[in-house]
């Protein structure tokens, strides 16, 4: 019989919302220290209905993933501003431009801004540090960027917050044990794959999606 963390407290131990990281590769130090908070990706199957009669009946469409909100501390160095404003300059809006002679200047590119952010990966991990659950954003950029308000009676860390925005998630779990049920003649179609339960997981394992 499968134990549970609330039977077996000793050997069993559940996701904790505090242990988890954060790399965004185009920061320096991937910002995993200074990244403060973040929401794991969300999604929404998306419905039609048909009516028939005095009869509704509905029909699952598109799956449309959610942003996912990132705030960052921002420390004095690494200047965590300072790179924003660059990621944000390099994907296409550059102000500036209307002062050096150049009035047309750059607009906002796919391809300039997923590559100037690059890749976002959120894990979450245990008290030892293992990988539980590792979630990787697909061509993520940046969508919305808030700083916290300045105010004399608040000593908080000035932070950064961040909106992304991305195609579709990747995710990778350490145990693929867990199974729904599959219809019979469906196996081959399970979404689940094994991956190597030790740091770091297996490379080139398939995800869940």
């Amino acid at each position: 019989m499968a134990t549970n963390f609330w039977t077996d407290s000793l050997s069993q131990d559940p996701k904790r919302n505090f242990r988890f990281l954060v790399r965004i590769s185009s920061l320096e130090a991937t910002a995993t220290w200074y990244a403060k908070k973040v929401s794991r990706p969300n999604f929404t199957v998306e419905q039609t209905e048909h009516n028939y009669l005095n009869h509704t009946f509905y029909y699952p469409t598109r799956t449309k993933w959610d942003p996912v909100t990132l705030t960052l501390v921002d420390p004095v160095s690494p200047d965590a501003m300072n790179q924003i404003l660059q990621i944000i300059k390099f994907s296409g809006y550059d102000p500036s431009a209307l002062t050096t002679g150049n009035p047309v200047g750059t607009t906002n590119t796919k391809a300039a801004a997923t590559g100037m952010l690059n890749s976002v990966e959120i894990e979450m991990i245990d008290g030892e540090a293992n990988r539980l659950e590792m979630w990787t954003l697909n061509s993520p950029f940046i969508t919305k960027v808030g700083m916290s308000e300045l105010d004399y009676s608040n000593d908080d860390l000035a932070s950064i917050d961040l909106e992304l925005r991305y195609d579709w998630a990747t995710c990778l779990t350490p145990n693929a044990a867990y199974k729904v049920a599959i219809p019979s003649g469906d196996e081959g179609k399970s979404m689940y794959s094994t991956v190597a339960a030790s740091k770091p997981w297996t490379s080139g394992a398939d995800p869940i999606f």
